[in-house]
């Protein structure tokens, strides 16, 4: 390393990392989506479903950072361990070895200056850079990063999956809750070549005692796929009038689908048809790379779009 070369700080290497290792909270980003899971609210099933979902999706993710914390961690705590039994050797009577009362005391003592070391400012911040470097380390690896990228795609793809599975799931339960609701999302322009023109046979209605009181959803839905963010749009604005959940349901979510699209389909090579439907910069036939911080931005949609559902349809059930 010459004069002129320095060498990186924690924070270059910690900005680095950051964008291949996810650091996220799941609890804290989990919380505004915790009054849409009461019993209270309607539909609130989907809501707890999604939430379960993004937590696991969440928690996957973020399981190479959670690996390296704790051993990080636990290496600190080794030496503290080492240290106090070594102390603990010097009473004891030649070859003896510890005793089990030296073993807990041991063990005690290297637990309190753990957490003293913890505690203190300087402690954390060692800790802290240990972690950015043991990172920075394992990204050097080509291994981990082709890892940690189909980490990424896989937490991408889920993502949408969640957000689709809640969708379906909301407006099925939003229809058996009240069959009459059934008229506006029938009769709605958006949907009209996906419900074509059959939109439910005698056969089905038989199925269900002819009685749609409270399967009108589990009806409509029979083997209909609900995989389309235009279909979506198009079944939340029949039910709501929600500026709210249009713009939630927007260009994010848009490309989202897209990346998922890609991804499924073509192993996330970039090609025409991605580039003309995303609006996306990525170079042509090159696999797309995913960021961090891409896919932190498809989570915070998912769950604000959640949250626009959930207010308008709690909206409604005040209304009636």
């Amino acid at each position: 390393m010459t004069n002129k070369q320095k060498a990186p700080s924690p924070r270059d290497l910690a900005i680095e990392a950051a964008q291949v290792f996810m650091i996220f909270p799941s609890e804290t980003f989990l919380a505004p989506l915790e009054p849409y899971s009461d019993g209270e609210y309607p539909c609130a099933k989907s809501v707890a479903s999604a939430a379960e979902g993004l937590h696991s999706v969440i928690s996957a993710a973020g399981l190479p950072f959670q690996l390296i914390q704790e051993s990080t961690m636990q290496r600190r705590f080794d030496r503290f361990h080492a240290a106090e039994r070594i102390l603990a050797l010097i009473p004891e009577k030649p070859g003896s070895g510890l005793s089990e009362d030296s073993e807990r005391r041991a063990l005690k003592s290297a637990d309190q200056k753990m957490t003293e070391f913890l505690n203190n400012d300087e402690g954390s911040d060692i800790i802290r850079d240990q972690i950015i470097f043991e990172m920075d380390r394992r990204l050097k690896s080509s291994t981990v990063r082709i890892a940690a990228q189909e980490l990424l795609v896989q937490t991408l793809i889920s993502t949408w999956s969640i957000f689709e599975s809640f969708a379906r799931s909301f407006i099925i339960a939003w229809l058996n809750d009240d069959p009459s609701r059934a008229s506006s999302i029938i009769a709605s322009q958006d949907l009209k070549d996906f419900f074509g023109k059959k939109v439910v046979d005698l056969q089905t209605i038989g199925d269900h005692g002819f009685d749609l009181s409270k399967s009108m959803g589990t009806v409509l839905f029979k083997d209909r796929r609900l995989d389309s963010l235009g279909n979506i749009r198009g079944a939340m604005k029949a039910f709501f009038n929600s500026s709210n959940i249009q713009t939630a349901l927007g260009k994010d979510l848009w490309i989202l689908n897209q990346r998922r699209h890609l991804f499924v389909h073509n192993r996330g090579v970039v090609d025409l048809e991605y580039l003309k439907k995303s609006g996306d910069t990525a170079p042509l036939g090159e696999r797309l790379t995913l960021k961090c911080a891409d896919v932190e931005q498809h989570l915070v949609s998912v769950r604000e779009a959640i949250i626009a559902v959930g207010d308008a349809a709690a909206a409604t059930a005040k209304s009636v």
